[in-house]
């Protein structure tokens, strides 16, 4: 059944603060207490969301290191090319080749 229920919001973090009203607030602190249900936050590409925090249980973050991806890829890109002759506008699956091939 539903009774035993938790609920799951997912999010980039960008709510409101607070995220809903003092009055659903506490609804929803009543709910919990009477069901032991539990709210999930997850938090996509960010590590934190103050809001999110108030709204929720617990809060679990997912891919924090997204934007670290295209830094990590252009710190591999600049290592190579001050070590071989690679152009200086390599494509993606040139520069997964030369990562291979170290």
């Amino acid at each position: 059944t539903m009774a035993a229920a938790d609920l799951l919001l997912i999010t980039d973090g960008e709510i409101p603060d607070p995220p809903v009203t003092e009055d659903m607030m506490e609804d929803l602190s009543r709910l919990k207490k009477r069901t032991g249900m539990e709210i999930h936050g997850l938090l996509v590409g960010k590590s934190e969301s103050k809001p999110l925090t108030k709204l929720c249980t617990e809060t679990h973050d997912f891919l924090i290191g997204y934007d670290n991806l295209a830094t990590i890829a252009e710190q591999k890109l600049s290592a190579i090319r001050s070590k071989t002759s690679l152009p200086m506008y390599c494509s993606v699956q040139k520069l997964t080749r030369a990562l291979k091939s170290r």
